[in-house]
């Protein structure tokens, strides 16, 4: 059987367009990775040197056998480059340009110059070389889950071996100079690059594809600064912990942070000290809470905590606790530490029918208190007696406000 070699080197250059292609769209959205730009470009270079090839015979052969070997030959380079990119590992570019510049010089020496089969074996040494380079850098890529990473490195060793075969081959079968003429082995020797071009982009499109998924979920879901639910998360999440606390009968209390005189912090830190005092007090916050309770910011210099199944003295404990924690923090930003304090207002789901809404109208209005008797208090309805653990040995209260 005769194996069409002009075909299959325009399924290789419309397969590289193609995967190319998508993997440019995935990095448009997802312009940090840097790595996965330089796979698209990879393949857009072999993309152009599969055109060179089918126009042999049309261009002269300097265009459709030495350049085109030798932008083969660059492109997997960039590709090598590509892969220790997604690793976060230092490239070189004088690395990645020497097997093609060294490619191209070689190929003005008569003996090889004038023979089809020395240059062929030449591109395909490097070929086989970075392609083995990039299984390795694959296989040591932590980003990559267990099983991806052993496909793709063995997807890249199938090919080094495969290019490695050519070459060993061509060096010992001379080969025509046109190319529908160069046989089945050579050609056969295509179809395992066309499959390795296939399942590699393949996988390498799903990854990034669910990395992109994943990130754009996780945008949507938590604040750029402090890395926490934001209103819309949070506000989705507390509805479902409240139905679940309804159908068990179970209370869930509710407690809104706004701190204190923030604006003054701005004035004297700047925007950067404000960030700063913004993402302590969240880490601080996140850091005392349960894995069951809920946070997120609800905008500016507002916090919100749910605590499901928590009782209104052990809640109120939990705030005084917190409200404490925060007066006592200290956040170094350039040479200066900034101080902070908090109100804190409290509203417990007293009826099955409890909203969210409801909860931040009650909250706020415990907050709003606060603020009014002065800052840096807890401050909510629902209990008559103050806990012995809130009070001074004298009896007084530190900062903690509670109303029946």
């Amino acid at each position: 059987m005769h194996l069409d070699i002009m075909t299959l080197l325009l399924i290789l250059g419309t397969g590289c367009l193609l995967i190319g292609a998508a993997l440019f769209v995935i990095w448009l959205q997802k312009r940090s990775e840097y790595g996965l730009f330089w796979w698209s470009v990879s393949l857009f270079i072999r993309t152009l040197a599969f055109a060179l090839m089918l126009l042999r015979a049309r261009i002269p052969d300097w265009l459709s056998i030495d350049v085109a070997l030798s932008l083969l030959v660059l492109g997997t380079g960039v590709s090598w480059a590509a892969a220790r990119l997604q690793s976060h590992r230092e490239v070189k570019m004088a690395v990645v340009l020497a097997p093609a510049v060294l490619l191209l010089l070689a190929f003005q020496v008569p003996e090889i110059r004038f023979s089809m089969s020395s240059r062929l074996a030449l591109a395909s040494v490097w070929l086989g070389l970075l392609a083995l380079g990039i299984a390795w850098e694959f296989r040591r890529q932590s980003r990559l889950h267990g099983h991806l990473r052993t496909v793709l490195a063995v997807v890249f060793t199938l090919s080094g071996i495969v290019h490695l075969s050519r070459a060993a081959y061509a060096s010992f079968h001379p080969l025509p100079d046109r190319l529908p003429e160069i046989g089945n082995v050579m050609a056969g020797s295509l179809y395992v690059f066309l499959l390795v071009l296939f399942v590699g982009g393949m996988v390498g499109i799903g990854f990034h594809w669910e990395q992109l998924v994943r990130s754009l979920k996780h945008e949507a879901e938590y604040d750029a600064l402090t890395e926490i639910h934001n209103r819309r998360a949070f506000a989705a999440r507390a509805e479902a912990l409240l139905a679940a606390g309804a159908r068990s009968g179970k209370q869930t209390v509710l407690l809104l942070f706004d701190l204190d005189h923030f604006k003054s912090v701005n004035d004297r830190f700047g925007h950067p000290g404000g960030d700063a005092a913004l993402k302590g007090f969240s880490q601080l916050v996140q850091g005392q809470l349960r894995n069951v309770d809920l946070f997120g910011r609800i905008g500016g210099e507002e916090f919100a905590a749910l605590l499901p199944g928590m009782s209104i003295e052990d809640a109120y404990r939990a705030a005084e606790r917190l409200r404490q924690a925060v007066a006592q923090l200290s956040i170094v930003h350039g040479n200066e530490a900034i101080s902070l304090t908090v109100s804190i207002g409290v509203a417990a789901s007293d009826t099955a029918a409890a909203t969210l809404d409801d909860l931040m109208v009650r909250a706020d209005a415990s907050v709003y208190e606060a603020k009014v008797r002065g800052r840096d208090q807890v401050h909510g309805p629902g209990i008559t007696r103050i806990p012995a653990a809130f009070r001074h040995p004298d009896g007084s209260l530190p900062g903690t406000l509670l109303t029946g």
